[in-house]
């Protein structure tokens, strides 16, 4: 396997991203979860001429930059003219802002760009093609990136894991736990693991699962991705071990665990659990808890903490997690609140949002 340039920067992206996502994040549903917030409107407009001839007799900087109009102008037929490009294109570098355009815009005949771009010999554009097959997922391409998982190692092998836990996959759940229980896998190949199988709940990953988030000499990551993990498997003897993690009182580790406990409510009162979470001193804690009591939120006792925490909380995290949980169906109670802080905040992100709230419902209030 050849490293150059691009693997140490996917290596820091990898490393960068998982912690922003670990620590400070819950995990999502959403396979396209970065993708989509592009707009996706695309305009019908005749193809230009000066496009076909720079793609066909353009230098490779007069190209990307054409690319990169298009991706500005979100054209129909520019897009098209594009994947029609991209099997006679052989510059690296051309086929990777290419690439990049489709990772923005989830855009359906862009697959055919994701096989080509998987069976690529130039590495930087593999890297980029294990990310934009998370954006397209499909069965022929799970089965390419499984193959490709067991020839690659370091940070190339975590992207794949990555992408296959992003498209849910279980293809490759035998392997990543045989690799997950090898000495020498790496500390964020662990993580990668353990995301995998929080992202598929496939049986097969529960026990590696609980080892992750009961090893008290695990790393960090790898103690809160385990805990997230063991949210996919709800049973009683799983419940016994996130009750002993929250007994270590490790703030954000407990966190973690306040916010899979939900899926326990069959086993105990985790609503007393997460209340109690609601009210603790450390912000993380307390915002997992707030985030973890939406499946609660019409009990009047919810109801009313949810209505003092918005307005006594000065977490901004906080506030933006009590609106969203009115987002789709909005407290009586809330309203006054949420209104006023559609009015009169200072904090343009809580305004915007409270007014997102308030504009869903057809609540009036002065703009």
């Amino acid at each position: 396997m050849r490293y150059n340039f691009f693997t140490i920067i996917s290596f820091f992206a990898i490393y960068l991203s998982l912690a922003n996502s670990v620590l400070f994040s819950e995990p999502t549903d959403d396979v396209l979860r970065d993708s989509n917030e592009e707009s996706k409107t695309v305009t019908e407009t005749p193809i230009n001429e000066d496009i076909l001839n720079t793609l066909k007799y353009g230098t490779s900087s007069q190209k990307t930059s054409i690319i990169s109009s298009i991706a500005k102008s979100k054209n129909h037929s520019e897009m098209d003219t594009l994947i029609k490009h991209y099997p006679n294109e052989l510059n690296p570098a051309v086929k990777i802002s290419i690439i990049k355009l489709f990772s923005r815009y989830n855009y359906e005949s862009a697959k055919s760009i994701v096989s080509l771009a998987l069976d690529d010999e130039d590495e930087s554009v593999l890297k980029e093609a294990y990310n934009l097959s998370a954006i397209y997922p499909d069965a022929i391409f799970e089965k390419k990136l499984s193959e490709s998982l067991e020839k690659e190692t370091g940070s190339t092998q975590e992207l794949i894991i990555n992408t296959l836990g992003t498209m849910k996959s279980t293809l490759s759940s035998d392997y990543l736990v045989e690799i997950y229980e090898k000495e020498d896998t790496s500390g964020n190949a662990k993580v990668q693991i353990l995301r995998y199988f929080s992202e598929n709940g496939d049986i097969k990953g529960e026990e590696i699962s609980k080892k992750a988030a009961l090893g008290k000499n695990n790393a960090p990551f790898e103690r809160y991705m385990g805990v997230i993990a063991l949210g996919k498997y709800p049973s009683e003897e799983n419940y016994k071990a996130l009750e002993s993690i929250l007994k270590e009182d490790i703030p954000e580790l407990s966190a973690r665990v306040i916010y899979v406990l939900p899926a326990f409510k069959d086993y105990s009162d985790v609503k007393a659990d997460i209340i109690k979470a609601a009210k603790n001193d450390n912000e993380t804690v307390r915002l997992y808890a707030i985030k973890a009591l939406k499946d609660y939120k019409t009990d009047s006792d919810v109801e009313d903490l949810l209505l003092y925490r918005l307005k006594s909380d000065n977490l901004e995290s906080i506030t933006l997690a009590i609106l969203e949980i009115n987002t789709d169906s909005l407290s009586k109670k809330m309203e006054p609140s949420i209104i006023e802080l559609a009015e009169s905040s200072n904090n343009a992100k809580l305004k915007n949002k409270a007014r997102a709230v308030l504009d869903k419902h057809s609540v009036t209030y002065k703009k």
